[in-house]
């Protein structure tokens, strides 16, 4: 969800979509970037969320908290694979041309 700040906000839905638990504002990136971002299940109750806009990744766990992956070298990602256990990821960079290979806390 993107606030009129254009900040991205993750929240927690049941199946029949309704709201369980508010999420805090996290990343902004301009509307016409709202694509450019995924949100990845990992097996632990745990999503990583990308921005492809601002390079940011985040792990939002299953209360709605988010912990910022703090790496400023991650730029202009293209792909993330996760190991099968969600315990490593693959980033694939362009420009540089890159394979970077991370563990997940």
């Amino acid at each position: 969800m993107q606030h009129d700040d254009l900040k991205w906000r993750l929240d927690l839905m049941s199946r029949d979509m309704v709201r369980v638990r508010r999420g805090v504002p996290m990343d902004s990136g301009e509307n016409q970037h709202k694509f450019f971002s995924m949100l990845i299940p990992l097996q632990d109750q745990r999503w990583l969320f990308v921005n492809w806009f601002t390079n940011q990744l985040w792990i939002v766990d299953q209360q709605g908290k988010t912990r910022l992956i703090k790496e400023t070298k991650i730029k202009n990602i293209r792909n993330i694979s996760l190991s099968t256990d969600s315990s490593y990821m693959a980033i694939r960079t362009e420009k540089p041309s890159a394979l970077k290979i991370y563990k997940l806390d």
